[in-house]
């Protein structure tokens, strides 16, 4: 099975802290990243296969609006299966 992983750039790591500041993330890009491959070693030992999900915040609070979400981080994972089922997602390696 796959499960979706939301994934960001650097850049967009800032943008979506920014966006969503009341939310629990760590502190720095670095050990958000070390945090998220160490989850994707879990799902692949798990036996399913971790995609990544290239989450752009403008993208994500656009499809908030329009599928009367809230922007919050809980919604993240929604914006993320919506992304993978459309098939819209940016090819990226795992």
């Amino acid at each position: 099975m796959q499960v979706v992983i939301p994934f960001y750039s650097r850049d967009n790591f800032v943008k979506i802290t920014t966006l969503l500041p009341n939310a629990d993330w760590p502190t720095t890009y670095e050990d958000w990243l070390a945090k998220t491959e160490t989850g994707e070693r879990g799902v692949q030992k798990s036996g399913n296969i971790p995609v990544r999900i290239n989450v752009e915040p403008a993208a994500f609070e656009a499809w908030c609006k329009d599928n009367n979400q809230p922007v919050l981080r809980t919604s993240i994972s929604a914006y993320c299966a919506f992304v993978l089922a459309s098939g819209i997602m940016k090819a990226r390696d795992n």
